[in-house]
């Protein structure tokens, strides 16, 4: 069906260059046919100034807690730094919150905040030191570039991802972070501690907003999307 669908298309606009190769090998489309356009994040996210360093290093995941977004290799990091100066921040809600809840109930350095309406992420964003997205082990996932990179990048806070694929390429292109593997705890705990000891910290930051601006910019969208529909029709 999909196929199908895919190769009556004229044009087929993607959010992850990864997917050119994947409707290319799988269902046969033309590469002239296949187009990148990455998602924007929403108005509301703005540049943040870094937060004021203490203590305390302050990590966070924003995002839906399912299965595939594997937090539980954020929370088995937890455990790992359990007596490192760092605490991680869980904003959302979904299908394996609770399971994950009663994972790290015994943990000090875990908070969970549940699901918080958009308007208010970037006051938590802006509580965050790093930002940290995390994906399961699997091919066609790592092709995804979730929707929480553009927003992260867009308030200028630096990245630090268990992920492969899409997303790994682009924080290394970006230089705004540190990534390991998708579901490798020991190299998760081990990149938040090269973050922690790291005095680049607001340069990655700086570096997260110069690709959003250059990469991900809601004009950006917009003017492509014009150009492919004027040349299209």
């Amino acid at each position: 069906v999909s196929k199908r669908i895919y190769r009556q298309m004229d044009k087929i606009l993607i959010t992850s260059r990864m997917f050119s190769d994947y409707l290319s090998n799988e269902f046969g489309v033309e590469k002239d046919r296949i187009e990148y356009l990455p998602q924007y994040a929403e108005g509301i996210f703005g540049q943040i100034p870094p937060r004021e360093l203490d203590e305390t290093f302050h990590l966070m995941f924003a995002g839906n807690i399912g299965a595939v977004q594997s937090v539980e290799t954020v929370i088995k990091a937890a455990e790992i730094l359990k007596d490192e100066p760092v605490k991680f921040h869980i904003v959302g809600g979904g299908t394996d919150l609770d399971r994950l809840k009663e994972v790290a109930k015994n943990l000090d350095n875990v908070v969970f905040y549940g699901r918080r309406p958009l308007e208010e992420m970037p006051e938590f964003y802006a509580k965050a030191d790093a930002m940290l997205i995390t994906l399961s082990d699997d091919p066609v996932l790592s092709l995804t570039l979730p929707g929480k990179v553009q927003s992260y990048m867009a308030v200028g806070k630096p990245i630090i991802g268990a992920i492969d694929g899409e997303t790994k390429v682009i924080i290394e292109e970006a230089k705004c972070g540190f990534c390991g593997s998708a579901d490798d705890v020991g190299e998760l705990a081990d990149n938040i501690k090269r973050f922690i000891l790291s005095e680049d910290k607001t340069v990655m930051g700086r570096n997260a907003r110069k690709y959003y601006e250059k990469n991900f910019e809601k004009k950006n969208f917009m003017n492509k999307l014009e150009n492919e529909l004027s040349t299209n029709i």
